[in-house]
């Protein structure tokens, strides 16, 4: 828990661009000893996504998964990779690996997941709450308009 809670207050060092639905793969760069974790870090704190490690035949062998249809853990050019598929704006946050060995975790450095183009989820919001705002000024535009050309019919009508 003292190393996880240290955790929240590292900074990712990579980041990522990545598209709403899509699929990205998150290479984990630490040496492979023991036992390989995946972490999300977002607001809510630390979730851990899964556990793997490797059998005596080299293959990766994932001992726990948070959950399988949206989180793969798979071996590439000796490195563990985590696969996130069809990205939501709950993945918009920082992913770490971490090893055990010897006793404690060793973190490798974070990956921010970031929509390309540079939105992430906060600024989409307030682009939202910007275009609403916009929307209602040229809907009072309007009706002071009609109501100033209804005025102004009705004052040539009575001269």
């Amino acid at each position: 828990v003292l190393i996880v809670s240290f955790l929240v207050s590292l900074e990712a060092l990579q980041v990522k661009d990545v598209n709403l639905g899509g699929t990205v793969d998150l290479k984990c760069t630490l040496p492979f000893y023991k036992e390989i974790y995946w972490l999300k870090i977002s607001g809510g704190g630390p979730l851990a996504l899964f556990t793997a490690n490797l059998k005596h035949n080299g293959e990766l062998f994932v001992v726990w998964n948070n959950d399988s249809t949206h989180f793969e853990g798979f071996m590439e050019n000796q490195k563990i990779v985590l696969r996130i598929r069809n990205i939501s704006n709950s993945d918009l946050c920082t992913f770490y690996c971490a090893r055990l060995f010897k006793e404690h975790l060793d973190f490798d450095e974070g990956v921010k997941l970031v929509i390309s183009g540079g939105f992430d989820g906060l600024s989409l919001q307030y682009h939202i709450f910007a275009a609403v705002l916009l929307f209602g000024l040229v809907g009072m535009l309007l009706a002071i308009f009609v109501v100033h050309f209804k005025t102004r019919t009705k004052q040539k009508d009575k001269n």
